[in-house]
């Protein structure tokens, strides 16, 4: 057993990297030392306040140590004890409480919500292939909308069980199990599901929970306020941290020695300090992978209430965890189920979530060597070949698509393609003949500029579920879906009426939108907002009908629906409970 008194002792920082020596099984000297001296790099570079950093190996945390401050201001620095909101983690322990109550007969993960909660009831459009289930709402392929923007974030946030309400006043996006589309409002329900059939409020239950998992520290709450929690930051400066309405799907306060026991419990195969949790089956279903099959995920793999993390390791030495953000604390976990080792990084710096998964890729693969005594299985990279369901032709790609970033163009100008979108103009070229297309920029027509790993993705098409999409397989060979390909619809008269520019009439706590509007762009509605701090957002929208549109599109946010109300007879948009007035 690897002492905890030295695995939580204070490492010095190198001035710089230090000297990787030959491996040796279950030394993790090394581990500790490069980790720290990477850690204070990112930290310095990026302007990070606060770092915590566990690593567990088996039962054991072989390392934990605070880098940084908690309080910049009293000069508290982090340590063992200190706090941090851990966000999304929390749907990991929603996982873990289901799994528990499908054990105890109480839950089917395969049944309709609907029989859990004969409130719930979402609009459709169409008839469901099937009903929506609890295995779908931890899957994030419920087809349920992302998130209810509007008192997400507050300093007076209502119940989480707000969001039924407004689920129940809106339309879902899509089929059941057709495509993942991140959704903390799926997670909303779960919390809604544990109430009545435990017969516990959410949090009273869930904190039982984490006292069985020997979480001491760590509670669900809204609130960030509780002792010893960190005090937020971007970039070094001091920004205030909001309470939570959706408690499910993010509201986890917590700390590396308490998250370490999630990797433990995984470990050891349901049993934690000699009790058992869960059964060895049901840690194995929630590791299991439920989407790689679905023919609109293009290989996103994802269990229950967690994700994998591929390209790290070659397949078979999976990678699972989850990350976690609130307004300006960052979380992530990432552990080996096979290998019996990971990481736990929490940050009080809105800015740190690049920086934490390179340090904890990086953790993964010391761990690795020093655990097993071998070289760690790291994936190369390389240049993907084209696939028989890749289309590359002219015809094939040139279009407008629906994409996360707005309305995206690739179209030719002589004998060269280009893409806009983002408000960027960008080359397509290939590599070689009938290969992927590859995106350039050069600022100014001359200046080549690094697109941020961008440069590195081939584009093509695919056609499947009767859709077109645009797709994009990186030098790890790992597809990802960027956009749908869209053709311009009629616009009802009554939305060509509607161009111009609006207001927030009920603004966010956490973000300002002082500039946004809809315009009409190559025959497209184009919903747009600036943000306080210069961010660009955009949205294609597809009118349905002359008081309802559609946000075009698959993934995030997209597919789901703009309202038009006339609260006293003026005429305004309302999406996600946010207001919009127009002004010109």
């Amino acid at each position: 057993m690897i002492s905890i008194l030295l695995a939580c002792a204070q490492i010095k920082t190198p001035a710089k990297a230090p000297n990787k020596p030959s491996i040796e099984k279950n030394n993790y000297s090394y581990t500790r030392e490069h980790l720290a001296w990477m850690i204070d790099r990112e930290m310095r570079k990026h302007k990070i306040s606060g770092v915590s950093v566990t690593l567990v190996a088996g039962q054991d945390i072989v390392w934990q140590q605070g880098f940084g401050y908690a309080n910049r201001k009293t000069q508290e620095k982090v340590d063992q004890q200190t706090l941090f909101r851990a966000g999304s983690i929390a749907k990991l322990v929603n996982a873990i409480a289901v799994m528990q109550l499908v054990e105890r007969g109480q839950l089917e993960l395969d049944r309709s919500v609907n029989e859990y909660l004969p409130e719930f009831q979402p609009k459709t459009r169409s008839p469901l292939s099937k009903p929506i289930t609890i295995r779908s709402l931890l899957t994030h392929q419920s087809g349920l909308p992302s998130d209810l923007i509007k008192g997400m974030w507050s300093s007076t946030p209502a119940n989480f069980h707000s969001a039924l309400d407004y689920l129940n006043s809106t339309y879902v996006t899509r089929d059941i199990d057709t495509a993942f589309s991140y959704s903390n409002l799926g997670f909303d329900v779960i919390g809604a599901v544990i109430e009545k059939v435990s017969g516990k409020s959410y949090e009273n239950y869930m904190n039982t929970l984490l006292k069985n998992l020997g979480m001491q520290s760590s509670a669900f709450s809204p609130t960030p306020h509780i002792p010893r929690t960190a005090v937020g930051y971007k970039k070094n400066k001091f920004e205030q941290e909001l309470s939570i309405r959706d408690v499910p799907a993010a509201g986890l306060t917590s700390n590396g020695r308490d998250l370490a026991k999630l990797i433990m419990l995984f470990n050891n195969n349901g049993v934690l300090s000699k009790k058992n949790i869960l059964q060895k089956k049901n840690i194995e279903h929630i590791l299991d992978d439920y989407s790689s099959d679905k023919t609109l995920n293009f290989g996103k793999r994802v269990g229950l209430g967690l994700f994998y993390y591929d390209g790290i390791f070659y397949r078979g030495n999976s990678v699972v965890g989850h990350g976690g953000a609130t307004v300006n604390h960052r979380a992530l976990i990432k552990f080996s189920p096979k290998h019996k080792y990971g990481v736990i990084l929490l940050s009080n710096s809105r800015n740190a979530s690049a920086s934490l998964h390179r340090i904890a890729n990086k953790a993964l693969v010391l761990m690795h060597e020093a655990k097993t005594g071998k070289p760690a299985p790291t994936q190369h990279s390389y240049w993907p070949q084209v696939s028989s369901q890749d289309h590359i032709s002219d015809q094939d790609i040139i279009g407008h698509y629906a994409t996360a970033a707005g309305l995206a163009r690739i179209y030719r100008k002589g004998n060269k393609l280009y893409a806009t979108i983002a408000g960027r103009k960008l080359r397509l070229h290939q590599r070689q003949a009938k290969g992927f297309y590859y995106l350039s920029y050069r600022f100014m027509g001359i200046f080549p500029i690094n697109l941020g790993g961008l440069n590195n993705i081939g584009l093509a098409i695919r056609k499947v579920d009767n859709k077109e999409v645009l797709i994009g397989v990186n030098t790890l060979g790992l597809t990802v879906l960027l956009g749908e390909k869209i053709l311009p619809t009629p616009i009802h008269t009554a939305w060509q009426q509607r161009i111009g520019k609006y207001r927030v009439v009920n603004p966010l706590e956490v973000i300002n939108l002082p500039s946004g509007g809809l315009k009409i762009r190559d025959g497209f509605i184009i919903a747009y907002a600036k943000t306080e701090e210069g961010d660009k957002l955009e949205f294609v929208l597809q009118s349905q009908s002359n008081d309802q549109a559609v946000i075009a599109g698959i993934g995030r946010g997209l597919g789901e629906t703009v309202f038009v109300v006339n609260p006293d007879g003026k005429e305004q948009l309302k999406y996600a409970n946010l207001i919009f007035e127009k002004i010109e």
